[in-house]
């Protein structure tokens, strides 16, 4: 997980863009928009999964905001307990692998 995602990684957190729409390309296994942000899904049901990673019907990361983190994935992917990939708005408070984690070990992430 943390090598997939890593590379998007701007400014300590995570960018990506909320919607349902299938997204623009994939790239390194990571779907993103028309501005290479990654495309999540937040609160989106998993239809499948890639490396470890929840996706939606439509090719999206399938995140979630909301809930406690349940488990850990390979390369320390946190999840909630629907399955899909735990990430926050808040501040990173340290940095694994190049991933950053808020004080609540979600991936810190700007949500647009």
């Amino acid at each position: 997980m943390s090598q997939l995602l890593q590379s998007f990684v701007k400014a300590g957190a995570l960018p990506t863009a909320d919607g349902v729409a299938a997204p623009a390309r994939v790239v390194n296994g990571i779907p993103v928009d028309a501005n290479s942000v990654v495309a999540v899904d937040v609160g989106g049901a998993i239809a499948r999964y890639n490396q470890g990673l929840p996706f939606t019907a439509t090719g999206r990361l399938a995140v979630q905001t909301a809930g406690a983190v349940v488990r850990y994935g390979n390369g320390a992917a946190p999840f909630v307990i629907a399955g899909q990939l735990a990430i926050d708005a808040n501040l990173a408070v340290r940095t694994q692998s190049g991933i950053p984690y808020t004080a609540a070990t979600k991936i810190a992430a700007t949500v647009n």
